[in-house]
């Protein structure tokens, strides 16, 4: 057993849970094989008949649940990949399927949503989870990794551009039935949400200095 002060260190350095995400699910014990029985029929009850699942991993080993990749072959011999979804935010995935055709219709280059929300009765606590097409195209983090400084400049380009359409609809986007179930937040909102929330990192100076 290790020392109070080591419990104290510990304390200190471990990071806040947030608040709203999901802390009950627990991984699968083999995380080469993610998907469960009822995942495994609800992956292919989005897909023509006699397609078979080829390899599924999670997008990644932390923050979980998390999006789970999914390559199938249909019954001509063609390969798509697919997204199971899951969200270690609560509630996620309903609210992501609620707002996804509404942006699609607004214009904006968004997944199509190709079965559920539903919830496995094997993994209740898992949440809802969605089948989601893939759109083409590379995804920035990947496409950035290790991308000479002139296509991080694009990448850096095509961010500010998201973010520019993403702010010329919202507008519209608030004008929705579907813009009362979004949850709002600032960032007054969510420093104040730190605050309530506490915890030991209020104990080091420069946290406390920044939070003033």
């Amino acid at each position: 057993m290790g020392t109070p002060e080591f419990a104290a260190q510990q304390s200190r350095t471990r990071i806040p849970t947030p608040p709203g995400r999901n802390v009950l699910w627990e991984p699968p014990r083999d995380m080469t094989h993610p998907l469960s029985a009822f995942q495994e029929n609800f992956v292919l009850s989005a897909c023509p008949l006699g397609t078979r699942i080829l390899s599924a991993h999670f997008h990644r080993q932390v923050r979980l649940p998390c999006p789970i990749w999914v390559r199938v072959i249909l019954p001509n011999g063609e390969e798509e990949t697919l997204i199971l979804r899951m969200d270690y935010a609560l509630h996620g995935v309903e609210h992501e399927a609620a707002v996804l055709p509404v942006l699609a219709r607004l214009g904006l280059p968004v997944p199509a949503i190709l079965a559920g929300p539903v919830f496995d009765p094997t993994q209740l606590e898992a949440g809802a989870m969605t089948i989601l097409s893939v759109l083409p195209g590379r995804d920035l983090l990947g496409w950035t990794w290790d991308a000479p400084p002139a296509d991080v400049e694009l990448a850096l380009r095509l961010v500010l551009e998201g973010v520019e359409r993403l702010h010329a609809l919202t507008e519209a986007l608030s004008r929705e039935p579907v813009a009362r179930q979004l949850v709002k937040k600032t960032l007054l909102s969510e420093l104040q949400e730190v605050v309530t929330v506490g915890g030991p990192w209020f104990d080091e100076p420069v946290f406390r200095q920044a939070v003033e």
